[in-house]
This record gives structure tokens, sequence and C-alpha cells, in this order.
């Protein structure tokens, strides 16, 4: 184990703590908490979850169940998403609970009172509509 990788853990770092569900069948059905450590042990930390409500209360982790997030500068979260423009290749949801996919070439974007609504995205030799906050940016066009 190299000794370097290891988290300086400290209190008030926020990290994202483990847990899940083990079934009879052996199958493993992870989830995740965000928290905040409130103190730290040799091998274990207090957390609470963050952002913290008047009913949560402090509980005990492994210190090898945690990962810590370090915190995103304000110009990280204020950079928001890359814009679809038209030609870019994109891969867009279909629907906002779905895992299904399209991947194709933004033809045409549709605005509805200056804001940008629907894509149209060229499929093979199809055009599907989608909306506009479904679709990520794969590669750009570069611009000439």
């Amino acid at each position: 184990i190299d000794i370097t990788m290891k988290p300086d853990w400290k209190r008030g770092d926020i990290v994202a703590s483990l847990g899940g569900t083990i079934e009879s069948s052996g199958k493993f059905t992870p989830s995740y908490s965000i928290c905040k450590v409130v103190e730290v042990g040799s091998r274990d930390l207090a957390l609470i979850v963050h952002p913290s409500r008047s009913y949560d209360r402090i509980f005990m982790a492994p210190k090898s169940c945690c990962v810590k997030i370090s915190s995103a500068s304000l110009e990280a979260i204020s950079s928001g998403v890359t814009p679809p423009k038209l030609n870019d290749l994109v891969i867009a949801f279909s629907t906002s609970i779905s895992e299904e996919v399209l991947t194709g070439i933004v033809y045409a974007i549709e605005y509805t009172s200056g804001s940008p609504r629907n894509c149209k995205i060229l499929v093979g030799e199809d055009i599907k509509s989608v909306p506009y906050d479904r679709v990520m940016v794969l590669d750009r066009k570069s611009e000439q």
C-alpha cells in the first residue's frame, strides 16, 4: 500500500460514504451519501449527512468506505455544460428517466421566446427531435 495515496482526513472535509445492499444471491447494489467529517479517528470517521438537517445524526464509518470530495471552485460550478451547436456530434437522452440514447449530428435548434428548447438531430437518415437540455456534445466540428 502506497502511504502517499491515503487522504489526509480533517474535520470539515466533504466525503462520499459508500453503503448498499447485499442480497442472499450475492448481488451488491451500492449507494452513496454525501457527508461532512465531524471528527477523525485512527481508522474511522464521524460523519453527518451534508448539507445537514435538524434531524440528521452523527454516525461512524470506516475510512476505507469513504472517498474525499474536493471542493469545487466558483469558476468550476458556474462554467455550465457545453451548449450544443449546429453540426456538433452529440448524444441525446430520449427521456429524462431512461438511459436510452440517440447519437447523431445537430441539424437544427428550435427556440421559444429566445431560449433553446429542442434539437433536431440527424440519426442515420432520420431526424429526431429531443429537448435541448438532454443533449451532450461529444465532438465539436472545428470552426473554420
